[in-house]
């Protein structure tokens, strides 16, 4: 079969379409932004590539634009996922016309999978979304019109609350008007806030004169003591506006020194603090991983996460969704998920680009010195146009674009199980696994850092009413179900998930495990548990991975996809150097791939595995 017999073109073009998804992912994949989601062309390829026969080469590189070509192969087969993560390989499964099963302990995670592959099932039903669209504008907007003492002052849509536990910065925030950069400045010594576009390290306050650094570093005490509060921790010093006559255009007023905004904020902050509640939770989260650098910051509930503000805005917006179809409701539990990565005080406000950094963007929590309470339903009334980053309307607005996707009705079936892959029964007759784990020395907890999304999803479930099979467990039962990175239970928990689906793998079914590091013991984990659960590499391929951004500690841009088999080879097709350097030529290196590093990783990689099954230079192709 193909899959086995892939030659260097046909790797190659799975990397380039992989390329083409790097900035965006394709809108079915985008519902919510799971981490480490793969590219689906790496999807593509391995789908494809498995139902095929090697003189079907054309149908393979047509199936990349049109998987649904394949349905007539793929038609009662089953595709496998142990680690299903938010889905990408079983939703490409599912548009092929396999019939997919996939596990993940995150509650987070199936229900991201649950939900698009209910949207692809009832495709037929929905009418290009018009009703889900219309629907979810007049919820935000009746949304913003009750809470408008909290989100509306004078007029004018509040998008952010600058709130801070002590310092603030001078550089407050930053917009772009008639292509020049304009900088939102706060004197220091007045506590005056300005407009200018000269950016300089010193600047001169227009109103006492002062002159003093411009910098986004909380640098700077706030003069008034006694300012409003938007949790027990932050005090608010600023507010961003929209207003509506002047084309939505931002404007920051100083709490400090506006009083009239100073007697808004502060009525409408004690008015949340009334109305505030708790998320009830079994577990204090400070016993997750991520959890002990909350406590050390004062943090020790869930909701203490969000502010009050933002816990009553989650709060209605699922008790006005309480009557909808069970699909809106995925979709929207989703949405709000997603939006708690910016409406919270874990999120880093960034002045330089006038946005919050999501919390969670490099896989770890911080409690910064200061940032924004976003508005979660700041958005352009009647429209899904949002007036701040990461809002409900902006993640309607990314569900609204799946309603585009054209695709025939798929009468495959499905199957997503919320539980631990060494205990869960796996199906029976597996035609194609793919296994893509945790990696040993990166994210230590999935589960902790789905925190925020994990109490969005509590607060939806109970006010909205909502029940289904992949409902949040308590968190904490979530992470002790994990797989370990310890490297011994590491070792135990992977061979024990290959040898059950060994044992209900058809006899032409493949097992494909994507992995990457540079390590030979962290590659000498993988070789071995390949061995001890008796299955045997047929082929290696080298194709981009989730290229990491600039901060992330791996310089590895690629991926390793082993091919593996019930029965030994007489041969490994082994695909790397040439695709790398061919890789690299077409794309002129746009992503920076590291050859060194990419070469150490290979080392490793055939080392580990030449060592395990005590094999010679003989069986490489």
């Amino acid at each position: 079969m193909l899959i086995d017999k892939l030659n260097l073109d046909e790797v190659v073009y799975i990397s380039i379409k992989s390329l083409k998804e790097k900035a965006r992912r394709l809108p079915i994949h985008s519902i919510h932004r799971w981490w480490s989601r793969r590219f689906s062309a790496t999807y593509r390829g391995i789908l494809s590539s498995y139902l095929l026969d090697t003189d079907e080469i054309d149908i393979f590189y047509d199936s990349f634009d049109s998987p649904e070509i394949l349905k007539y192969k793929a038609n009662g087969k089953v595709f496998f996922e142990p680690f299903c993560g938010g889905g990408t390989g079983l939703v490409e499964a599912f548009i092929c016309g396999y019939d997919v099963v996939g596990i993940d302990v995150n509650p987070i995670a199936t229900r991201i999978t649950e939900t698009t592959l209910s949207i692809l099932s009832n495709m037929h039903k929905i009418n290009n979304g018009n009703d889900y669209i219309n629907t979810s504008i007049r919820i935000l907007d009746e949304l913003l019109f009750d809470l408008k003492d909290f989100w509306i002052y004078n007029d004018c849509i509040v998008s952010y609350v600058f709130i801070t536990r002590d310092r603030v910065p001078s550089w407050v925030d930053t917009y772009r008007k008639d292509n020049r950069e304009h900088y939102i400045i706060r004197c220091p010594e007045c506590s005056n806030i300005f407009e200018t576009t000269i950016r300089k390290e010193n600047i001169c306050c227009p109103n006492c004169g002062e002159s003093f650094e411009m910098t986004h570093k909380p640098v700077y005490k706030i003069n008034k003591k006694n300012l409003p509060k938007a949790t027990k921790l932050h005090r608010i010093w600023a507010v961003e506006l929209r207003d509506p006559n002047l084309k939505w255009k931002k404007r920051v007023l100083s709490v400090e020194t506006n009083e009239s905004l100073y007697e808004w904020i502060y009525h409408s902050s004690e008015r949340a603090k009334e109305l505030k509640f708790e998320i009830e939770d079994e577990f204090p989260i400070w016993e997750l991983k991520e959890g002990k650098r909350l406590k050390r910051e004062g943090i020790s509930k869930l909701d203490e996460l969000y502010t009050w503000k933002q816990l009553i805005t989650f709060k209605m917006f699922a008790e006005k969704t309480q009557n909808l179809p069970k699909l809106y409701k995925l979709l929207y539990s989703l949405a709000l998920s997603e939006t708690a990565k910016s409406s919270s005080i874990l999120a880093k406000w960034h002045s330089p680009i006038g946005e919050p950094v999501p919390a969670g963007a490099m896989k770890t929590y911080w409690v910064p010195e200061y940032t924004v309470e976003t508005n979660p339903v700041a958005h352009v009334p009647n429209k899904l146009r949002p007036l701040a980053r990461n809002t409900l309307a902006s993640s309607i607005r990314t569900h609204t674009k799946i309603f585009e996707y054209k695709i025939q009705n798929i009468s495959s079936k499905y199957n997503i199980i919320l539980g631990d892959s060494e205990i869960v029964e796996f199906p029976n007759n597996i035609d194609l696994a793919v296994v893509d784990p945790p990696y040993l020395d990166t994210v230590q907890s999935y589960a902790s850092i789905s925190l925020l999304h994990y109490g969005a999803l509590k607060i939806y479930d109970k006010f909205s009413n909502f029940e289904n099979k992949n409902s949040c467990l308590n968190l904490l039962e979530v992470e002790k179900r994990e797989i370990s990175r310890n490297a011994e239970q590491y070792k135990h928990k992977i061979t024990e998930i290959l040898k059950k689906i060994r044992e209900n793998l058809t006899e032409n079914g493949r097992v494909v495990f994507l992995y990457n590091r540079v390590k030979y013991e962290d590659w000498k984990i993988i070789a071995e548990s390949f061995r001890d659960s008796n299955l045997y590499p047929t082929a290696i391929y080298w194709i981009l991975g989730e290229s990491p951004g600039g901060l992330a500690r791996s310089k590895l841009r690629g991926i390793f996809a082993i091919v593996l088999s019930k029965t030994p080879s007489d041969e490994i097709n082994i695909i790397f150097k040439d695709a790398i350097n061919k890789f690299i030529k077409l794309t002129k290196n746009k992503i920076n791939i590291d050859k060194k590093v990419e070469k150490m990783a290979y080392d490793s990689m055939i080392k580990s595995i030449f060592s395990a099954y005590q094999l010679d230079n003989d069986v490489i192709k």
